[in-house]
């Protein structure tokens, strides 16, 4: 081989050398340059995926922020609402479910009512809704007016059995809830 001479800034040293030692150098300098790359590359890679994924947590707990924002907000805004639908539907839906549920639970007892009558004890503004459910009086049946008794709720009396009929405590227990919902609301917003 043909020796290479380099040209040398020093006045006093010329080097020589032969073109594989030159190779060598040259591949020596490029593995070493495409380690340096491939591990700079790497260190960029793993700096782009941490401030994605907090770039990422960030925009989540804005949008879970923002939901929650708006929940509160929509909660807030059907508070009145629903208290004022609610509290005119319901109780004309426990009224109108009174005299069914009662003819219900009269039923059972009228097939075996005998010589003891069966007793209805209710308030006397309930009886209008009442009296056109009840079945055909084929058996003893005593309806009594107590105005002492709860709007809305009738006690069936049959021998030794009693049972309440009282939608208007479920009407109770629904706006109740929905008390407890808002005031829950009411105090994770503030708490």
């Amino acid at each position: 081989m043909i020796p290479l001479r380099l040209e040398s800034f020093d006045e006093t040293e010329v080097l020589l050398t032969d073109a594989a030692e030159l190779d060598e150098i040259r591949r020596l300098a490029r593995a070493e340059g495409r380690a340096e790359a491939e591990a700079e590359q790497a260190a960029a890679t793993r700096r782009a995926e941490l401030d994605l994924a907090e770039t990422l947590s960030r925009s989540l707990q804005d949008m879970a922020f923002a939901w929650n924002g708006a929940r509160e907000e929509m909660l807030a805004e059907l508070d009145p609402l629903l208290r004022q639908i609610l509290g005119a539907v319901l109780p004309a839906a426990a009224m109108a479910a009174l005299g069914p549920l009662v003819a219900e639970a009269v039923a059972p007892l009228a097939a075996t009512a005998t010589a003891r009558p069966l007793r209805l004890v209710l308030h006397p503004e309930d009886m209008a809704a009442l009296r056109p459910h009840l079945p055909a009086p084929t058996f003893p049946l005593i309806i009594d007016s107590d105005p002492q008794a709860p709007r809305g709720a009738v006690r069936v009396l049959g021998g030794a059995a009693e049972t309440r009929v009282d939608p208007s405590a479920a009407v109770t227990e629904i706006l109740s809830a929905l008390d407890d919902l808002f005031t829950l609301n009411q105090e994770l917003r503030h708490g």
